[in-house]
């Protein structure tokens, strides 16, 4: 939704906002509505033409209304103060050394914070990962884990998905599920470090693993469709981190600025 502001050019003045005195319409009202005041609504996916009418001339505007996003946004963390969740009630934990200092997560390669265990729900379709980070350099061979989630244990017994960090090799984006005995990863190759944008996407209806750094996708995977996101879901998804590993691993050293969980 968004307001149209209109502007007429006379002889002697320019730019004379003349919005309450237009009419206006909609080539399809469907797709796109306008009120009277000159409030443009979309209604639905496509495109329709605004015309805004005064003194008998007239100006248009192609207006493109884009489907909804099926990505719906279900944690938030920025660490202003703490890792509160500010749009679903998945409140963190800070555990170890971890601190929150000019709005950022400090870890120090042995801080963390935990969430609560079923934060990844089953009536997930998806899941998504998205974070601003900055994070040290690692030496290949070392890996640290920066987001867990799932059961205790390990394979073939558990199920999880989880984001590691290398050097140069074996940075990964894994998702296993149980059931199928199955692991699936995506390899991009690295550094990842430094100021990062990580999103990592497990969409099992549709059939992959999605790795990108700083918008270019850094690689992708194929799962078998309907891999069952729910195995690492509700009752299995007791683990949940960010900054570490269910088994203790080696946590990251840097800071996050955000993080946030999609459906």
């Amino acid at each position: 939704q968004g307001a149209i502001t209109v502007a007429a050019n006379y002889a002697n003045v320019t730019n004379v906002d003349i919005t309450s005195l237009a009419t206006f319409a909609s080539s399809n009202s469907a797709v796109v509505s306008v009120s009277s005041n000159g409030v443009v609504t979309g209604v639905a996916a496509g495109s329709a033409t605004v015309t805004a009418s005064f003194g008998g001339l007239n100006s248009s505007q192609l207006v493109t209304v884009m489907p909804a996003s099926v990505a719906l946004l279900m944690d938030r963390y920025s660490f202003t103060t703490d890792a509160s969740d500010s749009v679903g009630t998945n409140n963190g934990t800070l555990f170890g050394d971890a601190v929150v200092q000019s709005n950022a997560l400090v870890l120090d390669g042995a801080a963390y914070v935990s969430l609560p265990a079923g934060t990844i729900t089953p009536n997930y379709t998806a899941l998504t990962i998205e974070m601003f980070a900055n994070v040290q350099r690692t030496a290949d061979g070392t890996p640290t884990v920066i987001a867990y989630f799932g059961t205790s244990g390990s394979a073939p017994t558990t199920s999880y998905c989880r984001i590691v960090t290398k050097a140069n090799s074996c940075n990964c984006w894994t998702g296993y599920a149980a059931d199928d005995n199955g692991e699936y990863r995506v390899w991009p190759p690295g550094p990842i470090a430094g100021n990062v944008h990580l999103v990592a996407v497990w969409n099992p209806a549709n059939g992959y693993l999605l790795f990108y750094k700083n918008g270019f996708l850094l690689g992708s995977n194929t799962i078998p469709a309907g891999n069952p996101l729910a195995d690492m879901a509700g009752t299995n998804d007791q683990e949940c981190y960010i900054g570490a590993n269910q088994d203790a691993g080696i946590p990251p050293i840097g800071t996050i600025d955000e993080f946030r969980i999609y459906n």
